[in-house]
């Protein structure tokens, strides 16, 4: 026995010894190579700028200019892909020099969203090495940010949805930190949801975690999402420090990173671990003892449901979360079960399209009887759902299913109370059935409906406004849970859901639960959700919105269309209705506050303004009914419009509709002008 004990002893040491080497050797070799990378990267700058032998046969550069002929070498040099480099070469071959020129010359802006865009080669485009470069830049970043010693020692997580090419840019994305001695706690063997990322950073106490996915973008498309120590995506200015950090770190630190993309050597390597199963575990565990306020027992014959994950990675995930509050199994969309890439029968996999995305569940909750349609965009962190009112679906808005979501948790929030303190391990003076409403809160974007501020004012939870984008929404919730105020919901319209700061970023596989749960409850009392949804608005208010996009032809024509709004005078009246106020938040302007400076965050460059006019229609508002926005999308191109009216009651709201309907209408045509600056409206399918 003393033996084989010390047996085990001396492996321990050994691969303590073992470890500790290959950190340290990393270490090292990542220094003695950013250096030699840099020598490269002088070299290759030099041969660009004083123009390069275009006669090199073995380049077959012939007819290109010698510039072009050394962009395309410098790619070559730089990229472990193959797949890429023969993308370039053959432009090369092809002769298209203007084409080349652009690819090789532009640039994929690192933002607050981290990185989206089509997959090829191309600085402009998501691939290997844009990647790679993205990650050095990162990593150095967060070695700036929490030190060498602590990135190495709490190590990051990285997850991936199911896209073509996800996995590749993964494992480079594993293979940057990994060569550079920091462990990595991996998620993206296989597809993961995006919200399992969010919760693993903070689970596992890491710097940082990275999910590869391009969320509900089309199939061409990719994406790298970067969340920091507290589980939430970055805010400024660290997007810009960490670009200009990715552009000084553009040339690979490794020689082999091309080894990586082959085998299993990700696997093999002694600061890898698999934590996927460790992650799912705990996020079944912690969401169910958190949001889940029924019994199981009664979940245990809630009514039947149809679930879609729409060629996306929700559909296990889902069901075992499902298991964990006690439901049965649920009717599966058949055609979108598996993960495709190709999104075979949603060609744009955004719940948001509508009835041509519900398509598919239409058929398969039809041919089971399901009255109730829960859905997943492609890396399930949006919620959308329809009802069957027994001669028609309803698709609920995402305004809509906040507004039935936050009724169910407020209704709940004792319960829901008890539950968050025992997680926080927080102790009150007060019984939990003594919370005082302003102990509970509620966060909404700036283009979210007004109702839940109306029922905040109401009610008496605290509420907050923030910018657009879940960044600015859970770091605006944990601002409040650390005065020990309990999120009760965090929302976007663009069907974007947090229940939770156990998880800091949207997530429509909770919300998906939760909602079964309300649904539940509602059907047992004989109600429709519908029904439900009208018993709020007799409550709090009716709210009327009109919602869309127009696409762009080119990134710049957005920017350039807001400061045509602002040379030519913001809009003084529309459709005869009289511009009450206006904000512009790349000007920090707004007409409605005192001093005429905005609350929210601004800064130049962002497209978003917002005016608030007078219909005079509604006695019971006179200063202020509707509610116009319009803003730039940070991941796609295109230009989104918002509207909303607060409307006296329902006997008018047909009438109120259209008259809102022409309004935005004619906003559009009169000021947007879609013909005079490339936009287009989206097609059917679009």
């Amino acid at each position: 026995m003393q033996r084989i004990l010390g047996a085990i002893a001396f492996v321990g040491l050994v691969s303590i010894f073992v470890l500790h080497t290959v950190r340290r050797n990393n270490s090292n070799r990542v220094n003695n190579l950013q250096a030699k990378s840099n020598r490269r990267k002088r070299t290759t700058a030099t041969a660009v700028s004083s123009n390069v032998d275009s006669k090199d046969k073995g380049d077959r550069v012939e007819s290109l200019p010698s510039y072009v002929a050394a962009l395309a070498r410098m790619w070559c040099q730089r990229d472990p892909d193959e797949e890429t480099r023969k993308e370039v070469q053959s432009w090369i071959t092809n002769k298209q020099l203007t084409y080349a020129k652009e690819r090789l010359e532009g640039k994929l802006h690192f933002g607050t969203a981290g990185l989206r865009g089509t997959m090829a080669a191309g600085y402009d485009r998501i691939n290997v090495l844009t990647v790679l470069q993205a990650t050095q830049g990162v990593l150095k970043y967060l070695e700036k940010l929490y030190g060498a010693n602590q990135v190495r020692k709490r190590g990051i997580c990285v997850g991936r949805d199911s896209r073509h090419q996800s996995h590749k840019l993964a494992v480079i994305t594993q293979a940057v930190f990994l060569q550079s001695g920091v462990p990595v706690n991996c998620l993206s063997l296989k597809p993961v949801p995006t919200p399992l990322v969010s919760f693993a950073v903070t689970q596992l106490q890491c710097v940082a975690g990275i999910m590869i996915t391009a969320s509900h973008n089309p199939k061409n498309d990719n994406g790298y999402k970067l969340y920091l120590e507290d589980g939430c995506q970055i805010l400024p200015p660290h997007d810009k420090y960490i670009e200009e950090l990715i552009q000084e770190n553009a040339e690979p630190w490794f020689e082999n990173y091309a080894d990586w993309l082959k085998g299993d050597k990700l696997q093999n390597h002694p600061l890898f671990t698999d934590k996927v199963e460790e992650i799912i575990e705990a996020y079944n565990n912690i969401i169910s003892s958190v949001c889940h306020v029924r019994q199981s027992s009664d979940n245990k014959f809630a009514p039947a449901i149809t679930y879609s994950p729409l060629h996306g990675v929700g559909a296990l995930f889902f069901k075992r979360l499902c298991k964990s509050f006690g439901f049965p199994d649920f009717i599966m969309t058949k055609s979108q079960e598996e993960p495709n890439p190709d999104f075979p029968t949603a060609p744009f996999p955004n719940p948001e399209e509508g009835p041509q995305v519900f398509k598919e569940a239409f058929k398969e909750a039809s041919n089971h009887a399901t009255k109730l349609i829960l859905m997943n965009d492609p890396d399930a962190d949006r919620f959308a759902a329809a009802e069957y009112n027994g001669n028609e679906w309803r698709i609920f808005t995402g305004n809509e299913i906040a507004f039935l979501l936050v009724s169910w948790l407020w209704e709940n929030r004792f319960e829901l109370r008890k539950r968050w303190k025992q997680r926080n391990n927080i102790l009150e003076l007060e019984e939990t059935e003594f919370a005082h409403p302003n102990n509970f809160a509620c966060v909404a974007s700036a283009v979210s409906s007004k109702f839940i501020q109306t029922m905040a004012e109401k009610e008496g939870f605290q509420f907050r406004e923030t910018l657009t984008g879940f960044k600015w929404l859970s770091h605006a919730a944990l601002e409040l849970e650390q005065q020990q105020c309990q999120l009760l919901l965090a929302y976007e319209e663009a069907l974007g859901y947090m229940c939770t700061t156990q998880v800091r970023d949207k997530d429509g596989l909770s919300t998906a639960a939760i909602f079964w749960e309300l649904a539940c409850a509602t059907y047992q009392n004989e109600m429709l959700l519908a029904d439900r949804l009208n018993l709020l608005y007799e409550k709090y208010g009716y709210f009327l919105s009109c919602n869309g996009y127009l696409l762009a032809k080119s990134s710049l024509i957005v920017p350039r269309l807001f400061q045509d709004i602002r040379n030519s005078g913001y809009p003084s009246d529309i459709m005869g209705c009289k511009v009450v106020s206006y904000r512009d938040l790349a000007t920090g302007v707004d007409t409605a506050e005192e001093n005429s400076q905005t609350i929210l965050p601004w800064s130049p460059s962002t497209c978003f303004i917002t005016v608030r006019l007078q219909t005079g229609r509604h006695p019971s508002f006179p200063d202020v009914d509707v509610f116009l926005s319009i803003r730039g999308s940070g991941t796609e191109p295109k230009l989104k419009y918002y509207s909303e009216m607060r409307c006296d009651n329902a006997t008018e709201l047909q009438s109120d509709n259209i008259f809102l309907v022409n309004l935005v209408t004619n906003f559009i045509q009169n000021v947007l002008k879609p013909e005079e600056n490339d936009l287009a409206f989206p097609k059917v399918g679009e």
